[in-house]
């Protein structure tokens, strides 16, 4: 059985290969300078950096349906206090990596669906969520 930090690591890992073939350019990854949070994966997509949450679930994956084995979807785990904390990491992100804070940048999601038996995963993007 494939364990739950085993499942989170190979969800970032798939996150970041299907970042990488929707344009964007993984320049940072795993973030966590603060105790309120961190950020999974840092990109830039035509000059505007993009802070991505990934969340990664063990599911069975058969045609069309998944069966979600600890019975929530993994965007359900993106919560107002989630983004708060999120939003006080990208700040700091920002201070500590001497970027204007009035840079333009942007927030998202990535859900990785991953069934470990058929070794198969379905990967969504959430993009440009409003924090």
């Amino acid at each position: 059985m494939i364990r739950r930090h085993q499942i989170g690591v190979l969800g970032e890992d798939l996150a970041c290969k299907f970042l990488r073939s929707k344009g964007y350019f993984v320049i940072d990854r795993n973030y966590a300078r603060r105790p309120f949070g961190e950020l999974d994966i840092i990109c830039t997509k035509n000059g505007v950096l993009n802070f991505f949450e990934v969340k990664s679930v063990s599911c069975e994956i058969s045609g069309e349906e998944t069966k979600v084995r600890d019975r929530h979807r993994p965007e359900d785990n993106i919560h107002k206090y989630k983004i708060e904390r999120l939003k006080k990491t990208a700040t700091c992100y920002l201070s500590d990596k001497k970027i204007d804070p009035n840079k333009n940048w942007l927030f998202g999601v990535v859900t990785v669906r991953i069934d470990p038996d058929k070794k198969t995963a379905r990967v969504k993007l959430f993009e440009n969520i409003v924090l």
